[in-house]
């Protein structure tokens, strides 16, 4: 009978013995013995990790902290302090950044597991620009517009001021919502990268521009808060080439076109 018989309506099909390849086969499959120890390798890992990550063998008792200025270092250390005993296996990183986050001088913070005991955080501050002045109250103020805190004393700052409408509240944390006020702020955080040859005063915006007040008694007239930083770069070599000592200072500069400055003196009348 050839490889195909016809029995009845069916159709047997003689397969070919297996022979030593099936043995082979049987071979490479792993021994119930071997698969018992993988099995309990694999329980004590995990059990070790769960015994690690409940038990003090890793217990945080360090904080250590980089790139946050002392007073902001303090408000993170402060806000970590629950963290003391937990394990660093049982740290939700995710869960203390969100933590650190709601710090009102804190922009970002990175996190790492520097085992046994310590928590490495690198934090990014916020900068602090300006003073906002909304009524009696001042606030320090932040590039990005974040109320940074309140001012007991604003007169022990030197950062410039900026003078929000009385509508205008503030508390630790917020970000600032009017427009003029928060073009004013940029504006200030603008200066802070640009080394005028005289400090700013305050910065005042309105339906009629943006301008600058610096302590000398010159108004930057910037008109809109668009190119500021070229407006401010050829402020600055407008006030360098001038000589205070026989001219004096400016009563204004127009930078409302940046390539055409506009110098301006007051000049006193005879009495």
């Amino acid at each position: 009978m050839g490889a195909v018989a016809k029995l009845a309506d069916a159709v047997v099909l003689r397969l070919p013995d297996a022979g030593g390849h099936g043995r082979a086969l049987v071979r490479l499959v792993p021994s119930w013995r071997w698969l018992a120890i993988a099995f309990g390798v694999v329980l004590a890992i995990g059990g070790g990790y769960l015994a690690a990550r409940n038990s003090a063998l890793f217990a945080v008792q360090r904080v250590e902290i980089h790139g946050a200025p002392p007073a902001v270092a303090r408000d993170v250390r402060a806000a970590l302090r629950p963290l003391e005993g937990e394990s660093l296996l049982r740290v939700d990183l995710g869960a203390v950044a969100d933590r650190l986050g709601a710090i009102p001088s804190v922009r970002t913070a990175r996190f790492d597991r520097a085992f046994p005991h310590t928590l490495l955080v690198t934090v990014a501050a916020e900068r602090p620009v300006s003073v906002l002045r909304t009524g009696d109250e001042a606030w320090l103020v932040s590039a990005r517009g974040r109320v940074i805190r309140r001012l007991e004393n604003p007169r022990l700052s030197r950062l410039p001021r900026v003078w929000a409408p009385p509508s205008v509240s503030a508390a630790p944390g917020d970000g600032v919502t009017d427009g003029p006020t928060m073009e004013a702020v940029r504006a200030l955080a603008a200066v802070a990268d640009s080394r005028l040859p005289a400090r700013v005063r305050y910065a005042r915006s309105t339906d009629d521009g943006l301008t600058l007040m610096l302590m000398a008694g010159t108004e930057l007239e910037l008109a809109k808060d668009d190119d500021l930083p070229l407006k401010l770069a050829v402020a600055r070599s407008v006030l360098l080439a001038l000589d205070p000592a026989r001219q004096g200072w400016p009563g204004y500069v127009d930078l409302t076109v940046p390539g055409r400055p506009v110098v301006g003196f007051i000049v006193s009348s005879p009495r």
